[in-house]
């Protein structure tokens, strides 16, 4: 796992956000997102415009999860704070936008859960 600084080379604004499983005993948390490759500077033409990835994180001292129905809800923005990140949504099926924010010093984005 490595520390939620070194995610500051991906661009998550537009990528959709599935589904979230959040294990308060272990202090781990899993979305489950769209990912758009083709906002990524390594992209190239004959990659994948988008690929199913997993954001997980471990270590998580505080989270509540978004009170949305999880529906492809777009990532507007993804910031990257001292103790964690903030993730702010839309849901177009709510038609309502929500942030929630994770405490985790630790992070990382694959393609296997």
């Amino acid at each position: 796992m490595k520390t939620i600084n070194e995610l500051t080379r991906f661009d998550f604004h537009d990528s959709l956000i599935e589904s979230m499983e959040y294990h308060e005993e272990s202090n781990k948390l899993t979305i489950e997102i769209d990912f758009c490759n083709w906002k990524q500077e390594d992209y190239r033409d004959e990659d994948e415009e988008t690929t199913m990835m997993y954001l997980s994180f471990e270590d998580v001292t505080d989270f509540i999860m978004p009170k949305v129905s999880l529906n492809s809800d777009e990532i507007l923005e993804f910031n990257i704070l001292e103790d964690g990140i903030e993730i702010t949504a839309f849901n177009d099926v709510e038609n309502v936008s929500y942030t929630f924010k994770i405490n985790s010093k630790y992070a990382e984005l694959n393609k296997e859960a």
